[in-house]
């Protein structure tokens, strides 16, 4: 997560790639983020993407009471 006074510049890089540095430090072959979609792409999303994530699941709610 990155406070909205953060975004828009390096910070969701930086923590993104330190989070892949730790990954693979840890032994991992994969790591796998989310984001909340309502409609359409998020900003998150469309960084991912840019970073060379692939979308490869989708999730669907509903609410019952």
């Amino acid at each position: 997560w990155v406070n909205e006074e953060h975004r828009g510049g390096t910070a969701a890089i930086k923590l993104l790639r330190a989070f892949e540095q730790w990954a693979e430090d840890k032994g991992a072959a994969v790591v796998s983020l989310s984001d909340l979609v309502i409609d359409g792409a998020t900003p998150a999303g469309r960084l991912f993407e840019r970073l060379g994530y692939t979308v490869v699941e989708r999730s669907h709610c509903k609410k019952v009471n």
